[in-house]
């Protein structure tokens, strides 16, 4: 669940700093600037390769919880016979 709610977060974060590199695109220029806005999509596309692994590690996460509660149960079955 912290997982999940971390990649929500950075998906926020996420958005608005998109929103924020076109707003600078579209009202600056320059050599400045265009660094500025280099740097943005750096790391847009780092914190998207973050949000991306935070999913599939929540993914192994999530199918490992449902192996041990199967595996629990049948444990549980197998000691009420």
């Amino acid at each position: 669940m912290a997982l999940e709610a971390r990649v929500a977060d950075l998906d926020e974060n996420l958005k608005q700093l998109t929103v924020a590199t076109e707003a600078l695109r579209s009202m600056t220029s320059g050599a400045a600037s265009e660094a500025a806005v280099a740097a943005n999509e750096r790391a847009i596309a780092e914190a998207e390769q973050r949000k991306d692994r935070l999913n599939r590690n929540a993914q192994v996460i999530r199918n490992l919880c449902k192996v041990y509660d199967e595996c629990d149960l049948a444990g549980a079955r197998a000691l009420g016979e």
